[in-house]
C-alpha cells in the first residue's frame, strides 16, 4: 500500500544548464554533485561526504531498479530517530498510487548537520530530482 503523500511546503527544481552540469560532473563529487543544491553550503559538506561512498553502490542502483531511469523523482530528507541518522525518501510522482516510495536510513551522518533537518516527515521540504541517473 503506498504511503500517503505528506503536505509539501514547496518543491525545489534541481534543473540546471549544460554548463552547470559539466561543472558539477567535473567536481570532486562526480556522482552526487547535484545533491549539494538540495542542502546548501552550510549543511552539504558533511552530509555529502557521508553520502558519496554509498550513492553509486547503493542508492542510485536501488532507485534505477525501482523507478527506472530518465524519470523525475521527488525526495524528502529529514532527521531519523538517532542523533546521527538521516532519512531519505524518494518516490515517482507519476506513480504515487502504484509504486511505494524508496526509503533509505543513513547512519553515521554528522550530528551537527543533522540537527538542522526537520524532525518530522511532514515538515520536510520536497525536492524535484531531475537527471539524477546521469550522476555516476
Amino acid at each position: 500500500m503506498p504511503r500517503p503523500e505528506p503536505q509539501r511546503k514547496k518543491i525545489k527544481d534541481q534543473w540546471y544548464s549544460n554548463n552547470d552540469r559539466q561543472k558539477s560532473q567535473s567536481n570532486n563529487r562526480k556522482g552526487i554533485g547535484f545533491l549539494g543544491r538540495l542542502f546548501g553550503e552550510t549543511l552539504a559538506k558533511g552530509i555529502l561526504d557521508k553520502l558519496e561512498p554509498v550513492w553509486n553502490s547503493g542508492i542510485q542502483p536501488a532507485l534505477i531498479e525501482k523507478f527506472g531511469g530518465a524519470t523525475t523523482l521527488y525526495a524528502i530528507f529529514y532527521a531519523g530517530k538517532g542523533s546521527d541518522e538521516m532519512i531519505m525518501e524518494v518516490w515517482d510522482p507519476k506513480y504515487i498510487d502504484v509504486k511505494s516510495s524508496e526509503v533509505f536510513s543513513l547512519r553515521g551522518m554528522p550530528p551537527e548537520e543533522i540537527k538542522y533537518l526537520p524532525k518530522e516527515r511532514g515538515q520536510a521540504d520536497c525536492f524535484s530530482l531531475q537527471n539524477w541517473e546521469l550522476y555516476y
